[in-house]
């Protein structure tokens, strides 16, 4: 018996046409560079990106979330907290962090691998920046790829800014955690330069 061809997609993070979602994330870009007392530079590059992670949010897709990499200081955090003050406006219920922030809740007696069954929307900002491994109990463990085994597994939209490559994922978190972002993530690189 022959296996059924075609596949379906799942639905779209945000449900609306791209250019909704283009001028909702162009606003709250642009009070999120204003919160920070600097002035919006609608420069090709940003307008792009903000283009390109609009069209990914309203598009049908199996990756359950975005990944952003890319050199220091070149708007991908900004685009996070866009989203993230998108997602707030429109009452999505949403978790925002860093990376090394998990490290240190992990530490406090809290389970970072609960979050993927109880939040839906997990932003993590600077990936990389967090200790590598750290003791829990006498054991070595690695937080963040534990973490992702089980986002993996629950199917949660993340959302993460990093200045790591793949290289440097798979050397920092295995090639098992790099192999997993390829199904997981749309990645969209940041090639501008610093607005620092």
């Amino acid at each position: 018996m022959s296996q059924p061809t075609s596949v379906s997609t799942s639905k779209p993070l945000w449900e609306c046409e791209s250019i909704v979602a283009f001028k909702a994330l162009l606003r709250a870009y642009k009070e999120v560079v204003q919160d920070k007392g600097k002035v919006f530079q609608a420069d090709a590059k940003t307008l792009e990106h903000i283009k390109k992670v609009a069209v990914w949010l309203t598009t049908p897709s199996f990756k359950r979330g975005i990944y952003l990499g890319g050199g220091c200081g070149n708007g991908k955090s900004t685009m996070m907290a866009a989203f993230d003050k998108c997602c707030r406006e429109s009452g999505r219920r949403i978790l925002s962090t860093s990376a090394s922030k998990m490290v240190a809740w992990h530490l406090s007696d809290h389970s970072v691998f609960d979050l993927p069954h109880h939040e839906p929307i997990i932003c993590i900002d600077d990936l990389g920046t967090e200790a590598a491994e750290v003791m829990v109990y006498g054991n070595k463990m690695s937080v963040m790829s534990d973490f992702f085994e089980e986002a993996y597994k629950t199917r949660c939209f993340l959302f993460v800014t990093s200045n790591l490559g793949a290289d440097e994922i798979e050397q920092r978190y295995g090639a098992r955690v790099r192999d997993r972002f390829r199904e997981m993530f749309y990645s969209l690189k940041f090639t501008n330069s610093s607005f620092r």
